[in-house]
């Protein structure tokens, strides 16, 4: 979790406040028209270096704690680990373009990313605390279940149980906060209406 997190706010924690503003001030407009993806352009112009001292701890962290657990990495193992958290990637890059989407919305949403992260959180814990509702919820609806859970499992050579339906999950919420964004960039007004 600390590595994905890391990796999120590296990109996207400054994201949130620079895209209001850039919709405030009409800024957007300029991202617009360079030929790249414009959440692309967004996040690599707010990008936050010092995160990356947080990435190097938890691969450090993740290792001593390898280590200290006495568990052996095999190469399907590591494989599994390896999908897992580009799944793991896509769904906090689909959970930030609906954060920007609504803020290209709404335009001032201050909070917007604090209810995001704090839904984020709920991954800190094992999904099965959360009771059959939430933790079905957590797997099939918001699928927050990738973040830890099940790299988790994988780790401890558990059974992934039913990861087909959270990868696919993952990927028809990718598809649908994708669509929701080009609909907010197609619908923008600019700062003069």
């Amino acid at each position: 979790f600390m590595f994905i997190n890391s990796i999120e706010r590296m990109f996207f924690q400054r994201t949130d406040w620079g895209l209001s503003m850039y919709v405030r001030s009409g800024n957007l407009d300029r991202f617009l028209l360079y030929p790249i993806d414009t959440l692309t352009l967004i996040s690599a112009n707010n990008f936050t270096p010092e995160q990356i001292f947080t990435n190097i701890l938890s691969i450090v962290l993740f290792i001593y704690s390898l280590i200290q657990l006495n568990i052996t990495l095999t190469w399907m193992m590591a494989l599994k680990f390896f999908i897992l958290f580009i799944f793991a990637l896509v769904f906090i890059y689909s959970m930030a373009m609906l954060r920007f989407s609504i803020i290209i919305r709404v335009v001032v949403m201050n909070r917007l990313g604090e209810l995001f992260r704090a839904i984020k959180n709920f991954a800190l814990y094992p999904i099965n605390i959360y009771g059959p509702i939430l933790s079905a919820f957590f797997k099939y609806i918001l699928p927050i279940s990738i973040l830890t859970n099940y790299p988790t499992s994988v780790i401890l050579n558990r059974s992934l149980e039913n990861i087909q339906y959270v990868i696919l999950t993952i990927i028809v919420f990718f598809i649908l906060t994708r669509l929701f964004w080009k609909n907010a960039i197609k619908n923008y007004a600019s700062a003069g209406g």
